[in-house]
C-alpha cells in the first residue's frame, strides 16, 4: 500500500514537472514570479494525482 502511494506521488510530481516545462506557468495565482512558479507546479501536481493513481493501479498494477 505504501509503495503504491509513494509511486503515485512521485509519478504525479514527475508528470507535473514535465507539464510545467512544456506549458509553463499558466495560472496567475500570485504576483511574485518565483512563488507563482512554485504554486503552478503544486497545482499541476494536484491536478495530476488522479491520473497518476489510474496509471499506477490499473496499468502497472
Amino acid at each position: 500500500m505504501i509503495p503504491a502511494l509513494l509511486f503515485t506521488l512521485v509519478l504525479s510530481f514527475l508528470l507535473a514537472c514535465l507539464a510545467w516545462l512544456v506549458i509553463g506557468s499558466r495560472f496567475g495565482l500570485i504576483r511574485s514570479h518565483a512563488e507563482n512558479d512554485v504554486l503552478n507546479l503544486l497545482s499541476y501536481v494536484l491536478l495530476l494525482v488522479p491520473i497518476s493513481f489510474m496509471i499506477v493501479f490499473f496499468v502497472i498494477g
